[in-house]
C-alpha cells in the first residue's frame, strides 16, 4: 500500500514516525524498528536499556542491582550501524530513509547503541574525551566537596591503533580523530555524577565477582606522568614506552587532564574571571582541583583490555602549572621532565610560524602573575617587553615552576632532550616502577626505535630557526632557569 494512500491520520503518524527516526541524536531507532518488525535485533536486544539494571524498580531503589555477566573486552554494546537494519526500516516504511537524511547527515558513520550511555561510559566500551569546566568551577573553602559544573564528552577510541602503529597515533587526539564514533556522536554527562554512577558500579561489580582478575573494565594503577617544556620531540618517549611495553596504556595530552591540573591556573578561565569581575572574590580550591584531578585520572584509567597492567601520562607543558596539585594528590606517583637549551627552546616555540602567532605570547594582553614575576626578576619592564623575551618568560615560568616543585616535594628527574632515550629505561625502572619485559633488554630495544643523528638533526632545525634576537631573549630570560635544570640533570643509568 502506497503511503499516501493511508488515511490522513495513519500518514500523520507515519511521518511523526520517521521525524524521530531520522533525527535521532544516537540509533536508538534499531530497537524501535526491532519492535515494529517484531524480530530480534542483537542477542542482547532484550537486554534493559536502563544502565542493565535488574529486578523491579522497588529492588532497585534499595538495592541498586546490576546486571555483570559481560566480562568480554569487546562487549559489543556500540557497534556501527548494519546498513540491513536500516533497509529493514526503509521496507516497513515503504521508503528510503536516506533520502530525508541531508548530504551532510549522510558524511557521518551511524551507531547502534542497545544500552544507555551511563552504562557505555561505566562499561568502559566509551572513553572520556574532553572535559570542560566553568572559570569558578572549584571556587569555595571546602575541600572535601566537588568542582561544580564541568561537563565530560565520551565516544569510542581504539588505543590498539595506537600500539599497531604509534607514529601514526602518537597522541591521545590522533586516536580520538580516528575514531567514526568520536566523528558522529558525542555522549555528554555532568562529570560529577558520571564518576559517582562508575565508583558505585565498580563496587558493585567487585562485590558480585570474586576474582578480581576477571573484573572489566579494571581500574590500571598510574606509573607516572611525562612532562615538558615544549617542543621537546617527546613523541620519541611516548612512541618507545609504547613499542616496549605493551602491557603500559600511554596516554599523550588527553585534554581533560590538562583541564584538570590548569582549572586554577588557566589564562582563559582567569580571564573570563577579570571580565566578570571576580577575581578578588573567586578563589580555586587547589584541593578540589586533587579531588577533580584524581576523579579525571580514574575516568580515563578503566580499560577493558585484560593485558593492560599500568598507565603512564604525558600531558601538554601548559600542566606543568599544576604540578604542585599533582603531586599532592599522587605523592608515590613521580615524573620526567624533559627540555630543550635556550636557542633550541626559542627556535621550537617562534619558529615554526609567525612570530606574533607563536603559542608562547597569546597571553601577552593579559601575563599571569607567574609570568610578571620572571620578567620583573630579570629586571626588565613588562609595558617594553618584546616578542621574544615574553615568549622566553613564559617557558621560562613553566621551567622555574618544576624547579621549585622539584625541591618542595623531591619529586622529579629532569632531561635534556637530546639525552632522552639515553635515561628513559632508567626513569620507566627505577623512576616509574616498571619492570622489563621478559628476555627483552629495554635500553638495547629503545636505542635502536631512534637514531641519534635524527635527533641531532631535528634539535639543529630548531637552533637554526631561531633569529639572534630570540637567542639573545632565551639567553636572559630562560638562561637562568636552564642552567639549574642542567645542574638537576640526569644523564645515564
Amino acid at each position: 500500500m502506497s503511503p499516501l494512500s493511508l488515511p490522513l491520520d495513519q500518514q500523520k503518524q507515519r511521518i511523526k514516525l520517521k521525524t524521530m527516526l531520522i533525527s535521532s541524536p544516537r540509533p536508538f531507532v534499531i530497537a524501535i524498528a526491532s519492535c515494529l518488525l517484531m524480530e530480534e535485533v542483537s542477542g542482547q536486544a532484550s537486554m534493559s536499556l536502563n544502565f542493565f539494571r535488574t529486578g523491579d524498580m522497588a529492588d532497585f531503589a534499595s538495592n541498586k542491582k546490576y546486571d555483570f555477566s559481560n566480562l568480554e573486552k569487546h562487549s559489543g554494546h556500540l557497534v556501527e550501524k548494519q546498513k540491513e537494519i536500516m533497509k529493514e526500516v526503509d521496507s516497513f516504511l515503504g521508503e528510503s530513509l536516506e533520502d530525508q537524511e541531508s548530504l551532510f547527515e549522510q558524511q557521518f558513520t551511524k551507531f547502534e547503541q542497545i544500552v544507555d550511555d551511563t552504562t557505555l561510559i561505566c562499561e568502559g566500551e566509551v572513553t572520556m574525551t574532553w572535559l570542560k569546566c566553568p572559570e569558578d568551577a572549584c571556587d569555595g573553602e571546602d575541600d572535601n566537596s566537588s568542582c561544580v559544573g564541568c561537563k565530560a564528552s565520551f565516544c569510542k577510541i581504539d588505543f590498539d591503533n595506537q600500539k599497531e602503529s604509534p607514529e601514526k597515533y602518537p597522541s591521545f587526539i590522533h586516536l580520538v580523530g580516528a575514531s567514526n564514533h568520536c566523528d558522529s556522536v558525542l555522549i555528554q554527562a555532568d562529570f560529577t555524577t558520571i564518576v559517582q554512577e562508575c565508583k558505585e558500579y565498580d563496587r558493585q561489580k567487585r562485590l558480585f565477582q570474586s576474582n578480581e582478575n576477571l573484573i572489566l573494565p579494571k581500574e590500571l594503577p598510574l606509573s607516572g606522568l611525562i612532562t615538558e617544556l615544549g617542543h621537546t620531540d617527546s613523541e620519541f618517549v611516548t612512541n618507545a614506552i609504547v613499542k616496549t611495553n605493551p602491557s603500559t596504556r600511554v596516554i599523550v595530552e588527553p585534554q581533560p587532564v590538562m583541564e584538570a591540573m590548569t582549572v586554577c591556573d588557566s589564562y582563559l578561565k582567569n580571564r573570563r574571571k577579570k571580565f566578570r569581575g571576580i577575581t578578588e572574590s573567586s578563589i580555586c580550591n587547589r584541593e578540589k582541583a586533587g579531588m577533580l584531578l584524581d576523579d579525571v585520572i580514574y575516568m580515563l584509567s578503566r580499560t577493558r583490555d585484560i593485558t593492560e597492567e599500568r598507565v603512564v601520562i604525558k600531558t601538554q607543558p601548559s600542566s606543568m602549572q599544576g604540578i604542585d596539585i599533582f603531586d599532592k594528590k599522587y605523592p608515590n606517583v613521580d615524573w620526567m621532565f624533559v627540555y630543550d637549551d635556550p636557542t633550541a627552546e626559542i627556535g621550537a616555540h617562534m619558529g615554526a610560524s609567525r612570530p606574533d602567532r607563536a603559542n608562547c605570547v597569546k597571553t601577552m594582553k593579559d601575563p599571569q602573575p607567574a609570568l610578571i614575576e620572571i620578567v620583573e626578576g630579570a629586571g626588565l619592564d613588562l609595558e617594553s617587553l618584546s616578542l621574544e623575551e615574553y615568549c622566553a618568560a613564559s617557558y621560562a615560568m613553566l621551567a622555574d615552576k618544576a624547579v621549585v616543585e622539584h625541591f618542595a616535594s623531591t619529586k622529579g628527574t629532569f632531561v635534556r632532550s637530546e639525552n632522552v632515550m639515553d635515561v628513559l629505561p632508567y626513569v620507566l625502572k627505577e623512576i616509574f616502577h616498571i619492570p622489563e619485559p621478559n628476555n627483552i633488554s629495554t635500553l638495547d630495544k629503545m636505542k635502536e626505535l631512534v637514531n641519534p643523528s635524527q635527533q641531532k638533526q631535528l634539535h639543529d632545525k630548531k637552533v637554526d630557526a631561531a633569529t639572534f634576537e630570540q637567542s639573545v631573549a632565551s639567553e636572559a630570560l630562560y638562561g637562568p632557569f636552564y642552567k639549574q635544570l642542567e645542574s638537576l640533570q640526569k644523564t645515564g643509568n
